[in-house]
């Protein structure tokens, strides 16, 4: 599998752990794990 860009899991950790006691959901449109997903999907089509 090719790593086309670095993720920052630090950054993403933080601001999922800040969105959760802010209340936000964790998938939907705007969800805090959308962001992962979306790119967990894109890398297994790009296989």
């Amino acid at each position: 599998m090719k790593n086309k860009t670095n993720f920052d899991w630090d950054s993403f950790e933080s601001d999922a752990i800040k969105r959760l006691m802010d209340g936000d959901e964790l998938t939907g449109e705007n969800g805090i794990l959308t962001p992962l997903i979306q790119r967990l999907l894109q890398a297994s089509l790009d296989g």
